[in-house]
């Protein structure tokens, strides 16, 4: 799911954006998911792994400075703004006098009672050969970078849907548009 997601994402900021410098910045895009989705899987991992309860500060805090640290290897500059909760994390590519496009996910989840999660931990996430209500098995190792990653196979972690893997699409997309020679609309 989170590889038909991050394509899904890549697809439609590239559809809207006509500017872009490759004949073909679907194509590209897939060949930059395939070459590097191994390692796509590992960021995942290690963000589902970082607890997100909003009432535990220390631990949003460090939601909060991994998403900056990611949208700064993307050539963005990030910040926090303190709000006296959990801080906004603020993040700018391009000319700030261009129009820009504004994306917004929230990065805290709620509480997870470990007894009712399938795994034991909602915090460590577990790799699975398929869906669990198809029959899926945890595996035993993730991928390592080069390896392919099967269609069918499920990562089980607490917000890993929401809002964990959506922040990441859109870290992706902004790797996919570097990849396919994409000039971002607002540079």
């Amino acid at each position: 799911m989170w590889k038909t997601l991050c394509l899904g994402v890549c697809w439609a900021a590239l559809a809207g954006h006509v500017r872009a410098q490759t004949a073909d910045p679907v194509r590209a895009v897939r060949a930059h998911r395939e070459r590097h989705e191994a390692a796509m899987l590992a960021e995942l991992r290690e963000f589902l792994a970082i607890p997100n309860v909003a009432r535990d500060s220390a631990n949003i805090y460090r939601n909060a400075r991994a998403i900056v640290a990611m949208l700064e290897r993307r050539g963005a500059t990030a910040r926090l703004i303190e709000t006296g909760g959990p801080p906004l994390v603020y993040g700018e590519i391009g000319d700030p006098r261009r129009p820009a496009i504004l994306f917004y996910c929230h990065y805290d989840g709620q509480p997870a009672d470990p007894a009712r999660w399938a795994t034991g931990d909602p915090w460590r996430p577990a790799l699975f050969s398929a869906a669990l209500e198809a029959g899926g098995r945890e595996m035993t190792r993730w991928p390592v970078p080069g390896e392919r990653v099967e269609p069918e196979w499920r990562v089980y972690a607490r917000s890993a849907s929401d809002d964990k893997s959506p922040i990441l699409a859109l870290m992706w997309m902004l790797d996919g548009w570097r990849a396919a020679g994409v000039t971002p609309p607002n540079r």
